[in-house]
């Protein structure tokens, strides 16, 4: 069929050009609807497996491919604009509030949510107490120098992630660390109180280091607080790239 010409002319091409032990990955960039099933199962990994078996499936031996990358891009559906224009010029301004609220554009509302809470200094989240201004000083807390271990959560599922060292400054309330994982090597800073038991890491990974498809060199910022019951750190992560933003939990424990 067309597909297969289109394939195979262009597997002619990659062989008279180049050395064919050159080729052996291939990345794919797909748009999407934001908020769209395709756009979950775009974010899982079993579409890079089935579109890997597929395309060696479709090969010659001489040409095999040993990874698929696959990262997606939402892109809003713009079409309510045109909503809007038609309820301010007959309903006036209020209306324009009520549908940004509910619908503008999809997820729009909770990014903004994201950014704006994210983009607040970490001692504004370390030093404060909750409503009801606990000093939590006095207990047990996992400040501890040591190596760290625990898990991720992402895409709904979870994730085990390699220990790594962590080590506190308690005369400047200052947090440093390091490890490595699949993306690469990384460095963490951050600050931590004992009063409210809370602290904020920045994970940044060391550009050049681990797979280059996933370390732009970025920044993973991680609010933690201590559960004594747990006897374990829990909180929220977030990144944001140029390929990805999104958030999650994160679970450690000393």
């Amino acid at each position: 069929d067309r597909s297969n010409i289109k394939f195979n002319a262009t597997r002619s091409r990659i062989c008279a050009a180049s050395n064919l032990s050159e080729w052996k990955q291939l990345k794919l960039q797909i748009s999407t609807e934001s908020g769209s099933e395709l756009t979950t199962y775009l974010q899982s990994n079993a579409v890079g497996r089935k579109l890997l078996s597929t395309l060696n499936n479709a090969s010659s031996d001489y040409l095999r491919f040993t990874h698929v990358y696959v990262s997606s891009e939402e892109v809003p559906d713009n079409g309510w604009w045109i909503l809007v224009v038609l309820l301010c010029v007959f309903f006036g301004c209020p209306s324009l509030c009520v549908l940004v609220c509910i619908r503008l554009p999809p997820g729009y509302c909770r990014v903004c949510w994201l950014r704006r809470t994210w983009n607040r200094p970490r001692e504004q989240y370390v030093n404060h107490r909750g409503c009801c201004s606990v000093n939590r000083e006095t207990e047990d807390n996992g400040f501890i120098d040591g190596m760290y271990s625990g898990h991720y959560k992402q895409y709904g599922r979870e994730y085990p992630m390699p220990s790594f060292q962590l080590t506190f400054d308690g005369k400047h309330n200052t947090v440093m660390g390091h490890g490595s994982d699949k993306v690469g090597d990384y460095k963490i800073n951050g600050v931590y109180s004992t009063k409210t038991a809370r602290m904020q890491l920045d994970k940044t990974y060391i550009a050049g280091t681990g797979d280059r498809l996933q370390n732009f060199g970025h920044t993973v910022k991680i609010r933690l607080q201590w559960n004594a019951k747990k006897q374990q750190f829990e909180g929220p992560w977030y990144v944001k790239t140029n390929k990805y933003e999104g958030t999650g939990k994160w679970v450690i424990t000393p």
